[in-house]
């Protein structure tokens, strides 16, 4: 049933969180310090892993009946409305189910020579109504289908228990849906031609979660993510990475507001300390480079700022 839809989820493990400096924002060096993809992707990778099963076989979708030990050649090319008997088709096929002339119409069972079979409704010889298409690996389609392909609404169910719900259009996943993966991630929100396109809420299985704009698979470029740790980031993302401006607060009111680029912090931005106290400074790369100008607002016990030079650690921040 083509790839394994867990993929997309497999390589979500979360940072575990660790010692965050008493002041400023920031992981291991005041940074909020994107791991590599290997370790810490944000987004959902493998796009690809949520498409379709193999496409549902059409090569039989015109074929006519032919001489079979089950029906004589002359009943199976007049389609006669008998009681339904297996009949063999070009391609060792096998049909079993409704005729109009030569054409497979109402219901019936299809059977390929690869295992897959399809047991549903037909219409003027192609898959079209209500039906079940089981594959040959086990995994399955129930649903809608016109000219023999997915089209409405439907289930898919892999053999490793990966599940998804909802719309289709012409084969492909479309409109709403709800994907959920056998490793408990999940999806839930707008599809385009079998990608998570639009809006939609993903939620890992150890906690961490986004709810926001997608395009093509990828986090962007609006959207709030949160982890397990009581972190919350609400802002711009490209290409599933923290990009452009946003807000990243910590549970104990520490919070970084400002530029992002590749998921690190980078630029300027307004550092606030679990205190209260609030300064401009610059960042590179995840890193803290230096304050700029005076102090914005004053925390608890900050008294003229002086607890902000604690904070510092010749170019960096005390973890």
């Amino acid at each position: 049933m083509g790839q394994n839809p867990c993929k997309a989820c497999s390589k979500g493990q979360d940072v575990q969180a660790t010692t965050i400096s008493p002041g400023i924002p920031g992981e291991g060096g005041g940074a909020d310090t994107e791991r590599s993809d290997a370790q810490y992707p944000e987004t959902p990778r493998n796009a690809k892993a949520i498409t379709n099963p193999d496409t549902p076989n059409a090569d039989y979708q015109t074929n006519k009946a032919v001489a079979s030990p089950d029906k004589p050649a002359e009943a199976a090319a007049a389609g006669e409305a008998e009681a339904p008997q297996k009949v063999l088709l070009e391609g060792n096929a096998y049909y079993e189910g409704g005729w109009e002339g030569q054409m497979k119409h109402g219901d019936g069972t299809l059977t390929l020579p690869d295992g897959a079979r399809y047991v549903g409704q037909f219409k003027q010889d192609k898959k079209s109504g209500r039906g079940v298409y089981c594959y040959p690996s086990g995994s399955t389609y129930t649903g809608e289908w016109d000219s023999d392909l997915q089209h409405g609404k439907g289930e898919e169910r892999w053999t490793d228990g990966s599940v998804f719900e909802g719309e289709f259009r012409r084969g492909e996943k479309h409109g709403r849906g709800r994907f959920v993966w056998s490793n408990s991630c999940k999806y839930d929100g707008e599809f385009d031609r079998n990608d998570m396109h639009g809006e939609g809420i993903y939620t890992w299985n150890d906690g961490r979660g986004y709810s926001g704009q997608w395009e093509r698979n990828a986090m962007a470029p609006k959207g709030t993510m949160w982890w397990s740790d009581g972190r919350v980031f609400e802002g711009d993302f490209q290409d599933g990475r923290k990009h452009g401006e946003g807000t990243l607060r910590w549970p104990d009111g520490r919070s970084y507001s400002g530029q992002w680029a590749e998921g690190k912090q980078h630029g300027t931005a307004i550092a606030c300390t679990a205190k209260g106290l609030k300064r401009r400074s610059r960042w590179k790369d995840g890193k803290f480079l230096d304050w700029i100008g005076n102090v914005i607002e004053q925390g608890e016990e900050d008294g003229t700022g002086g607890n902000a030079g604690s904070l510092q650690n010749g170019n960096g921040v005390k973890n």
